[in-house]
């Protein structure tokens, strides 16, 4: 045997395992996230779902008597009710703090639409690049601008601040 053709199947035997254990290795040191508890109620939300979904087909197809049937049924309606509102009692907690901002954003957007020209800066949580607290949107395009902006960046209109309460 010839030394370079040993080196070749070397180095080919390394890439091929390479290649097959990679994904093993970006599984194993990937960042898992947390299951949080609307995960919990949208997994428990998906199996009632599919649950009562063969539930309906196991009594289409003969497999199940009306009784059975209709007891399963309305076991798997009331638990999927009790999911249902611990998923809008948490979408209420968790949502209510971002309505404000996005009825904000549809109200501007809409006054783009119209043509007016008042209008309401929303808050960024001081992540805009020069540091300003408020986005406007131009009343032209509808592109966000910051308040230093004078022009548009893209269009190039003239941005006015006026607010609107």
């Amino acid at each position: 045997m010839d030394l370079g053709f040993i080196f070749t199947a070397l180095a080919l035997f390394i890439l091929v395992a390479a290649f097959v254990a990679r994904p093993l290795i970006e599984k194993m040191s990937g960042v898992e996230t947390e299951k949080t508890h609307a995960d919990d109620l949208f997994a428990q939300r998906e199996a009632i779902l599919i649950e009562l979904r063969d539930v309906d087909f196991d009594h289409d197809t003969g497999k199940m008597n009306d009784d059975d049937h209709k007891e399963q049924r309305a076991r798997l309606t009331a638990k999927g009710v009790e999911v249902l509102r611990a998923l809008d009692a948490l979408k209420s907690q968790e949502v209510a703090p971002l309505l404000n901002t996005v009825e904000d954003e549809i109200e501007n957007l809409i006054a783009i639409k119209r043509g007016k020209k008042i209008v309401k800066p929303l808050p960024s949580n001081g992540k805009t690049p020069q540091g300003t607290a408020d986005t406007f949107f131009c009343t032209q395009c509808g592109t966000p601008a910051h308040a230093d902006d004078k022009f548009c960046a893209k269009c190039g209109a003239a941005l006015q601040k006026v607010w609107q309460d």
